[in-house]
């Protein structure tokens, strides 16, 4: 996942003068729909937006985005005008549009072929006790092939498959386990989870959220517990983070360090 936030809006977006308008904004009528693979979240004075499919996020002036949220079908109920700014002119406004829409965030409502995204998101507001000291070293040996295994699935994901390949594979499993789910089992989860970190140490790649969190889940996976990987935002400046939890238990990270961040797509 490309973590670098690639801003649409720059100060020189709003030199130009009132000629050059796009058509998109011209029409009063012009309508748009956030496509399946977009997430957009408030996060301080910008709207940050997750693009699952070609992997970036972007982030857009809160008083700018107020001039397209009215746009946007359904935009009512996530997006709330602001004070407009001044600085953001109607040119700026429909580059925004423009880029939007030629990076396949946004489409044309009247040409919907697909349901928006959806997305649980649940603000954790406690931590999952783990004790990885505790392990025994038979326990470690016995769970050592899923550990590798789970790691090996995860390492060769995020260098061969594109990231909108992995989250739809994580969503996909969580889709066709939820008919048979069974309420999550918090003591076996902290067993996992404090095999997981016992055996982590000796795997040979550095720590990223990235790579931890999505071996984590497929360690989980691979003994029947299917928890939700969520991703964060947060602004000024600009930082992306995701980890394991499941409701409002977070599973390998901090409240410290989660509360930073605004959840914005969970898979």
């Amino acid at each position: 996942m490309n973590c670098a936030i690639n801003p649409i809006c720059r100060s020189g977006d709003t030199q130009r003068g009132q000629d050059d308008l796009s058509p998109l904004v011209a029409s009063p009528r012009a309508k748009y729909y956030l496509k399946k693979h977009a997430f957009i979240r408030r996060v301080r004075r910008h709207w940050i937006i997750l693009d699952v499919h070609n992997d970036e996020y972007y982030c857009i002036p809160a008083a700018l985005f107020s001039s397209i949220a009215p746009l946007i079908h359904g935009s009512d109920r996530e997006c709330h005008s602001d004070t407009s700014d001044s600085a953001c002119r109607r040119d700026g406004v429909a580059e925004i549009e423009t880029e939007l829409v030629s990076r396949g965030v946004l489409g044309l409502f009247e040409e919907r072929r697909e349901n928006p995204s959806e997305s649980n998101l649940i603000t954790p507001t406690s931590v999952l006790r783990i004790n990885s000291g505790r392990i025994r070293a038979a326990n470690r040996i016995a769970m050592l092939p899923t550990f590798l295994l789970a790691c090996t699935i995860a390492d060769r994901r995020l260098r061969n498959h594109t990231f909108e390949s992995t989250i739809q594979a994580a969503r996909a499993r969580r889709t066709r386990n939820a008919r048979d789910a069974i309420p999550f089992d918090i003591t076996r989860a902290q067993w996992l989870v404090s095999v997981f970190e016992s055996l982590r140490l000796w795997y040979p790649r550095a720590y990223l959220c990235m790579f931890d969190s999505l071996a984590l889940l497929e360690f989980m996976a691979l003994h029947k517990l299917y928890p939700l990987w969520t991703f964060g935002v947060s602004s000024d400046p600009f930082q992306a983070h995701c980890w394991i939890q499941a409701g409002n238990i977070a599973i390998n990270d901090s409240l410290s360090r989660i509360s930073y961040y605004t959840p914005i797509m969970s898979v």
